[in-house]
């Protein structure tokens, strides 16, 4: 693959990603007004942990291991798992994945089902294939409302992304 054809299959490929930041279908209720959470808050550590089993997946290129990040027949599991996919289908694992957060509400917090609105943006991450590495562009911020729900073994799994209202991104220049 020549370096076009691989930077615009990345491209695309970080495209379908935005998919999975906007839910592609899964819909909350309007967003009521919390405090901020700061780095050292149970609802950070969660975010924290979940992005780094997702990390890893991708690393090793496991849709499965992907896919039980989500509860069931969430849209914005099954996107990712296609955008997985599509790495995977090429040869491709991504490594380093790194979600750098810019913010976090608590906007709902239960026993078993959280629901955060979250500004962040992908760093850090690279393509890896037969020893060539393509580090991949990096994202701009976006916020979302996560709803995390705790499965059986306790452990977080997203059940719903929508995009926020008054979605925060970096002026252009």
């Amino acid at each position: 693959m020549t370096a076009v054809r691989l930077t615009v299959a990345v491209l695309v490929l970080l495209a379908l990603g935005a998919l999975v930041a906007v839910g592609a279908g899964d819909r909350e209720r309007s967003i009521p007004e919390s405090r901020p959470a700061t780095a050292d808050t149970p609802a950070m550590a969660v975010l924290r942990s979940w992005d780094h089993r997702r990390s890893a997946a991708y690393a090793v290129a496991s849709p499965g291991r992907l896919r039980a990040l989500y509860a069931p027949g969430t849209a914005a599991g099954a996107s990712d798992v296609r955008l997985l996919q599509g790495y995977r289908s090429r040869g491709w694992r991504v490594v380093g994945m790194r979600m750098q957060v810019l913010a976090v509400t608590v906007l709902e917090r239960g026993r078993d089902r959280w629901r955060v609105r979250v500004t962040d943006r992908l760093a850090d991450a690279v393509a890896v294939r037969a020893g060539h590495r393509v580090p991949l562009p990096r994202d701009q911020a976006t916020t979302r409302v996560v709803t995390l729900t705790r499965s059986a073994d306790g452990r977080w799994r997203v059940a719903g992304v929508v995009a926020a209202q008054g979605d925060v991104r970096p002026a252009r220049r």
